[in-house]
């Protein structure tokens, strides 16, 4: 409940606000993937695509982007088990909630950084027409990825204080 919460909450602010952002006319970011990347390492890899689905179809609902944010959104979701795994160390494979407290700020911060970096690269992809400039899309997947990954971060830190103080 607390998940489905979240995710309407951030939705609602992507929807709403973020993507009103255009900066270059070619960025935006998008705070919502953190859902995925933030999912326990013991949620099924079923359950944590149709997370990604369903988010991503509801934001493409709201865009008018037929399956485009769906399906960037479940390549990240497929993904995050390899990414996770690739920002801790062997022992602590087993079960852990992905965050700032549980891996440390560089680790985290990467591995925001590379699921964002994955997620904008499928969605301009996608999202590529023909005769598009090939510069200006690795402009956009740079400029969104970076965005994101600053907003993400920000949120971890105002909203992950109380669990700071329980591992202390």
């Amino acid at each position: 409940m607390k998940r489905l919460l979240w995710c309407v909450c951030l939705l609602a602010v992507q929807i709403l606000l973020l993507n009103r952002i255009s900066l270059l006319g070619c960025a935006t970011p998008c705070i919502y993937i953190i859902l995925v990347l933030l999912l326990d390492s013991n949620v099924s890899p079923s359950q944590r695509m149709l997370w990604g689905f369903c988010m991503g179809l509801v934001a493409d609902i709201f865009t008018n982007t037929p399956g485009l944010q769906a399906a960037s959104l479940t390549v990240l979701a497929y993904a995050e088990p390899a990414l996770l795994k690739l920002f801790i160390s062997v022992d602590r494979r087993a079960q852990i909630n992905p965050g700032n407290v549980s891996m440390g700020w560089f680790p985290f911060v990467w591995y925001v950084l590379t699921g964002s970096l994955l997620f904008h690269s499928v969605k301009s992809i996608l999202n590529m027409h023909v005769g598009n400039n090939w510069w200006f899309c690795l402009l956009g997947i740079v400029l969104s990825t970076v965005m994101t990954t600053l907003l993400i971060s920000v949120i971890e830190i105002l909203f992950r204080r109380n669990q700071r103080r329980r591992f202390r």
